[in-house]
């Protein structure tokens, strides 16, 4: 319970980015938060860091797509 890092080897691919869409398990996250805390179908992403976070737990096997595009 509670907010989850994404576990993801992709970071610095994403530090600077524009975040487009957020796809955990098949279901996407309609907004993209960059401050607070993310709740329902909301996912925060930190440029700073590259680092997305969801609202759900993220347990192994749990498949994550993350829509970017460099800026």
């Amino acid at each position: 319970t509670g907010v989850q890092t994404c576990a993801l080897p992709i970071y610095a691919l994403l530090i600077g980015a524009e975040i487009l869409d957020v796809v955990v398990d098949g279901i996407g996250r309609s907004q993209i938060i960059t401050s607070g805390t993310p709740v329902n179908q909301e996912a925060k992403y930190v440029s700073t860091t590259g680092t997305i976070e969801v609202p759900i737990p993220l347990d192994n096997g749990v498949e994550v797509y993350v829509l970017y595009q460099e800026i």
